[in-house]
């Protein structure tokens, strides 16, 4: 199981090793891994700590729900190539670069 009550995350790169190797996954209901993990995950508040307890007994047991999330991480983990980060991670750089140029353009 891999539980993350984190309160703020840069990309999730743990849920993404996670998925791949079909690990159950408790997650802090945070806006980047609900954008890396979608159904593949529990969520939960980091303060829920006896939601966190149930979650976690839940994917230890493997229960039926947690083995289909599991399915669907292994499905959405496909989405995560090498080529088709690079080519986020180049969108991404580009946009900051773009942004970065119109800050220093004198204004009229």
């Amino acid at each position: 199981v891999l539980a993350l009550p984190s309160r703020g995350e840069g990309f999730g790169i743990p849920v993404i090793e996670a998925m791949a190797v079909g690990t159950p996954l408790v997650l802090s209901d945070i806006p980047v891994f609900r954008e890396v993990a979608g159904r593949a995950a529990r969520y939960l508040h980091p303060d829920d700590h006896s939601g966190w307890r149930t979650a976690i007994n839940e994917a230890v047991e493997y229960t039926p729900e947690v083995s289909a999330r599991v399915e669907i991480g292994l499905m959405r983990i496909r989405k995560f190539t090498l080529e088709s980060s690079a080519e986020r991670l180049l969108k991404e750089a580009r946009r900051a670069w773009q942004a970065m140029r119109a800050e220093r353009r004198p204004r009229r």
